[in-house]
């Protein structure tokens, strides 16, 4: 096993080196995480803060409270898949290639290394088109602690959790002091940031928020932490010396501007509360460490994984913290592959770029979004939903199937418009397929796309007509290179995978792609990475379809939009039900009828003028709906299903310095299915990487 090694200089030889900075985070995105597994792309999960009343037993409800068990050595802390899924909502604000993408606990552990000397800590890693992706691992020693933790350590978990619950806003239904400790709930930000000249985007759970900027829609976070009162000298030491130096990097990392610390007895009754300004802590704690050794340990180690990281390899740096002078990190290749999503490229890159390229008769197991959820996944409950033909109740519609993975189903059929063949994508013609863009997840998120289907029997006989067993060929296709293909047009998803078109194996499908090169020319006509608002081809509403037996092709429109990809509502006409912003589309008429507050193309603005503005839950302004705290929607018409925000409290600072640990930076998120050797649980198929890391003494 290959073995390299990284010198680390003590504290005082990194502070005569060149000044490392960090820049201010720019969050991108974000999501919120259920106990059941559901991950929504919002902030749903998001709390208010609230001063706690003092006095509260941060132990209520511990009885009932069964910890998570974190001693299984193949259980996953923190899966990449919800963070990746994620970053494919956030394209737009990626403006340039990561060269590293982690969760907050990789950074929090590697900047406090310097000042540690007794935490060992591994992390894994792997390259993929120069970029980093590093994941949270937990060491031997951290699975011995966690299989016989004391009493005292359970206790103390505990109550940083229910102190959470305490400083933040409940929902109106729930009773003061109803919630209960819940470790599988959570809101995870996603921030860029730069390290020195290296790019990061970095994962982190976030507590709550104490004020928002609805101009801008950015949020002030809070980092909620509780400690034991501070009795002695020795108290006094322990916590500038190790507890505030974390609690520094792990709000400064993501830029969490304020830490509000709660302070309790031996009996876990809340004392007093201690507001700390992040930027102020290090004039703390001057005499025990300084913020530019951290940067300047985080920066040379990542340069170092960076250098010596084959693309595609798979890695494991151990940290070791050890009296050794030499500090030395090790670094090895280990046998085990973590899973990653098969076709991703780079996260500054469309993840559904790279879907598509599976889907159009590429690879065989195509890239599948993680589990989402926002309403009823029957499909038989959704606006236009058909299985026979005679489901279409108004005339000029048909029936019209698309292939698709995502909801679980092969397939899944709407009532789409239909004057002539030429209208639908079917047959011979490349028309419009079904869209999505009024369904709830995960329908929502299918692409469309008119496309060559392979035919086993079919006719190029001009003039020829469809028989039982045969079916009339595209006249004229042809592949990349000239030759006659004997195929179809047939509407399906990007999340297809080849296979599921008609193929007997992957080989036949990666001749057909590499011959069509539709995949090309779907990302090229298709996709606009401009986009602010979606990543769906042709913005959710139309097809990307190919003109006649060519592979030219470009975004086809549904009724009332408009623009090279269907991101114009050009007018109030409709085709499709539940296609309008607000109220119904008059199937009959073709119009979308605007209720009482709404205005505006496809109804989609506010009527400042009408008392029903905003379903009477929010201001409009420059005809979009402000929402109240605890709605949601274009129209505010969505109460958040969680937990509501509504006014907090200021809080003011006491004396003293003082935190602890509640909810630390790793994001626990989990997938449906794990798959793969070392359990990261994705919502693909592949292989990932490994890192480690021997943590040295550092005095």
């Amino acid at each position: 096993m290959e073995r390299m090694t990284f010198r680390v200089l003590l504290p005082r030889d990194m502070q005569r080196r060149e000044r490392v900075t960090l820049s201010q985070p720019r969050e991108i995105a974000h999501f919120s995480k259920y106990a059941d597994d559901q991950v929504r792309y919002d902030r749903s999960n998001l709390l208010r803060y609230k001063e706690p009343v003092i006095g509260e037993d941060l132990l209520d409800g511990i009885d009932s409270y069964t910890p998570k068990d974190e001693s299984d050595p193949n259980a996953h802390p923190a899966p990449l898949g919800p963070l990746l899924d994620t970053l494919t909502h956030a394209k737009e604000k990626i403006t340039k290639q990561p060269q590293f993408v982690t969760f907050r606990n990789n950074l929090n552990k590697i900047l406090g290394t310097p000042y540690n000397t007794s935490n060992p800590w591994t992390l894994w890693a792997e390259k993929r088109h120069g970029c980093v992706y590093l994941d949270v691992r937990r060491t031997p020693d951290e699975l011995t602690r966690n299989q016989s933790s004391h009493i005292n350590q359970v206790r103390a978990m505990y109550a940083g959790r229910r102190f959470e619950l305490f400083a933040t806003e409940q929902s109106s239904d729930d009773a003061s002091g109803s919630r209960r400790v819940n470790q599988e709930e959570e809101y995870c930000g996603l921030f860029a940031l730069t390290l020195g000249e290296k790019r990061l985007i970095v994962a982190a759970e976030i507590d709550c928020y104490d004020n928002v900027d609805t101009k801008t829609d950015s949020y002030s976070y809070v980092e909620l932490k509780t400690t034991r009162t501070l009795l002695t000298d020795k108290d006094r030491y322990v916590f500038e010396r190790f507890k505030l130096l974390s609690f520094w990097i792990q709000s400064y990392v993501v830029g969490t501007p304020r830490i509000v610390c709660g302070f309790r007895n031996d009996d876990f009754k809340l004392e007093k509360l201690q507001v700390f300004k992040t930027t102020d802590i290090p004039s703390f704690c001057r005499k025990y460490w300084e913020p530019q050794v951290c940067l300047s340990f985080a920066n040379g180690l990542l340069q170092w994984i960076l250098d010596n990281t084959a693309e595609g390899q798979n890695l494991q740096t151990i940290g070791h913290a050890s009296p050794d002078p030499k500090r030395v990190v090790q670094r090895s290749h280990p046998t085990d592959r973590l899973n990653f999503p098969k076709n991703m490229q780079t996260v500054s890159k469309l993840v559904t770029v790279a879907a598509i390229a599976a889907l159009m008769f590429g690879d065989a197991a195509a890239y599948k979004p993680g589990k989402v959820s926002s309403g009823s996944k029957s499909p038989e409950k959704q606006p236009g939903f058909c299985k026979e033909p005679e489901d279409c109740k108004v005339a000029g519609y048909e029936c019209v199937a698309l292939q698709t993975t995502r909801s679980g189903a092969e397939e899944v059929k709407q009532c789409v418009p239909k004057k002539v063949d030429t209208d639908v994508c079917s047959g011979q013609f490349p028309g419009l397929c079904p869209s999505f863009a009024s369904w709830t997840d995960p329908y929502k998120l299918i692409s469309s796309v008119c496309t060559y289907k392979p035919a086993k029997k079919c006719s190029k006989d001009p003039g020829a007509k469809s028989v039982k067993g045969e079916v009339i060929c595209v006249p004229g296709a042809k592949d990349a290179d000239g030759e006659d293909l004997d195929v179809i047009y047939g509407c399906v998803d990007v999340d297809v995978a080849a296979k599921q078109l008609g193929f007997t194996n992957k080989e036949d499908a990666g001749k057909l792609a590499k011959k069509l090169g539709t995949a090309d020319a779907v990302i090229e006509a298709c996709v606009d990475t401009n986009s602010t608002t979606t990543e769906l081809l042709c913005g959710g509403h139309g097809t990307c379809a190919p003109a006649q037996a060519t592979l030219e092709y470009a975004c086809k429109c549904n009724v009332g939009y408009s623009g090279t990809y269907c991101d114009i509502k050009d007018s109030n006409k409709c085709a499709l039900p539940g296609q309008c912003s607000a109220g119904e589309c008059n199937l009959e008429k073709q119009v979308c009828e605007c209720p009482a507050g709404t205005t505006g193309n496809q109804c989609a603005d506010c009527d400042e003028s009408s008392g029903d503005a905003c379903s009477g839950n929010g201001k409009c302004s420059d005809k979009k709906c402000v929402c109240k705290a605890g709605f949601l929607g274009e129209h505010c018409d969505q109460e958040q299903q969680k937990k509501k925000k509504s006014s907090s409290s200021s809080t003011t600072s006491t004396s003293a310095l003082a935190t602890s640990g509640s909810s630390a930076g790793n994001t626990t998120v989990t997938t449906p299915s794990p798959s793969a050797a070392v359990g990261l649980s994705i919502s693909s198929v592949a292989s990932f990487a490994v890192v480690a890391v021997s943590l040295l003494a550092m005095n």
